[in-house]
C-alpha cells in the first residue's frame, strides 16, 4: 500500500523546469534558509524525503554538496514573476562617517524606495562605518536598483549583496 507520501514524490516530474509562483511556494516549495533565494535568481529544487522541494541559489554551498550526494533529486526550477510577495535580501555597506549618513540610507531605502528594513546594525570605527542591512524586496531588480540608489550616496563607498553567513558583527 502506497502513503501519502509516496503519492507526492510520484507527482513530482524530475525532467520538468518547475516553476515557482506565489500559490506553489505556499503549497510545496520550501526556500532554503541557507541562501535565501529571491525572484531573478538562478535556482534549482531539491526534492527533499517527505515530498516537499527546497529552492536553493544554483551556487548554494548546501545544493553543491548535495549534488554529489543526491543527485538524483536535484530538479530545475525558475521563478515565475513575483511582484505582490516580498523576500529577504542581506547587503553589507561600508563607507565615511559623516553626521546624517544613517539618515540619508533609511530616506532612501524606505521613504524613496518603499523597501521595508527587518534590521539594520552599523557600527563606526577610526571615522569608517560598516553596516548589515536586511530588507525585504521582490526580486533581485529591486535589489540592485537599490543597491544602485544607495552607491551613489557620497559617504557611501561599498555596497553589496550578501549571504545571511556573512553578517560579522
Amino acid at each position: 500500500k502506497k502513503s501519502k507520501k509516496d503519492d507526492k514524490q510520484e507527482k513530482i516530474d524530475k525532467k520538468a523546469i518547475h516553476k515557482l509562483t506565489e500559490e506553489s511556494l505556499r503549497e510545496r516549495y520550501v526556500l532554503a534558509p541557507c541562501c535565501q533565494p529571491i525572484p531573478g535568481d538562478e535556482v534549482v529544487g531539491f526534492v527533499e524525503k517527505d515530498g516537499n522541494i527546497s529552492i536553493h541559489t544554483r551556487h548554494c554551498p548546501v545544493v553543491m554538496k548535495l549534488k554529489s550526494s543526491r543527485g538524483n533529486n536535484i530538479i530545475s526550477a525558475e521563478w515565475a514573476t513575483h511582484k505582490a510577495m516580498s523576500f529577504m535580501a542581506h547587503i553589507e555597506l561600508d563607507g565615511v562617517d559623516e553626521v546624517g549618513v544613517i539618515n540619508q540610507l533609511t530616506h532612501i531605502i524606505s521613504d524613496e524606495l518603499e523597501v521595508n528594513i527587518q534590521m539594520l546594525h552599523i557600527e563606526t570605527k577610526d571615522g569608517i562605518f560598516k553596516g548589515y542591512l536586511t530588507l525585504f524586496v521582490h526580486d533581485v531588480e529591486d535589489l540592485n536598483h537599490l543597491i544602485d540608489r544607495l552607491r551613489i550616496v557620497k559617504p557611501i563607498r561599498n555596497v553589496t549583496r550578501i549571504e545571511k553567513g556573512d553578517m560579522k558583527f
